[in-house]
């Protein structure tokens, strides 16, 4: 399925550049606060604060695009765009690897009470290769030369394992309302950008997308504030 022309995004990037690289900072900003909050959450609450799944797409996701860096800095799709994003998930996937070692280090006793901490960490490791075998074979058969359907796909991943979190755990245990409100700026940044990006994302179905991206972080806002009695609840 035909979805963008790269060479028509770059070109879109340089017409709108003032707004796409205000609305990219704004995804960027959120996601370092997002990231900062969560780490604090676990060390306070002794839990891991992204579910495994997630965290571990994330971190093969970026490390993909990391590791095609020769195509970011030479050939066709070389362009300021692509290096920086290279640059920024460079950083990313070291710290999304270090949220994966969040469940590692907090996560057995709740899911997993019967394995011992080296059999978890082998089990992780395994989760970890599936999943990069999963992502192999789906990326190979999109039309995604630049990650942008991809990059959409992993903001609309994190509030719906945020929910994950929520309903599995019957509180707001391990989160933060700045964790939450994070993730609402991520989606609303995110596919604001890409709808400036090509007509693709602009299509009907791209945008009940991205609107059902934001409906659902905005919803775990709501979810999160409503956390029955006793639970315990960090404003990060």
């Amino acid at each position: 399925m035909q979805t963008y022309d790269p060479l028509s995004v770059f070109g879109a990037v340089e017409r709108n550049v003032v707004a796409v690289v205000l609305l990219v900072a704004v995804c960027g900003v959120a996601t370092l606060t997002y990231l900062i909050s969560a780490f604090r959450a676990a060390s306070r609450t002794r839990l891991y604060p992204a579910a495994f799944t997630a965290v571990g797409f994330f971190g093969v996701h970026d490390l993909t695009y990391v590791l095609n860096w020769p195509a970011w800095l030479s050939g066709p799709l070389s362009h300021p765009w692509t290096i920086l994003w290279l640059a920024g998930l460079a950083v990313t996937t070291v710290i999304e690897f270090a949220l994966v070692a969040q469940v590692f280090r907090f996560g057995r006793s709740e899911l997993m009470p019967w394995a011992s901490q080296r059999l978890f960490g082998a089990l992780l490791l395994a989760g970890i290769g599936g999943i990069a075998v999963a992502w192999v074979v789906v990326k190979s058969a999109l039309h995604d030369p630049l990650f942008l359907i991809s990059f959409a796909v992993t903001a609309w991943m994190g509030p719906v394992f945020e929910s994950v979190l929520l309903t599995r755990r019957r509180s707001s245990a391990g989160q933060t309302m700045t964790m939450a409100w994070s993730l609402v700026a991520v989606q609303v940044g995110l596919f604001t950008a890409w709808a400036l990006l090509d007509a693709f994302f602009r299509s009907p179905i791209f945008l009940a997308f991205g609107g059902s991206a934001v409906v659902w972080a905005v919803a775990n806002v709501a979810l999160l504030r409503r956390a029955g009695p006793g639970t315990r609840r960090l404003e990060g």
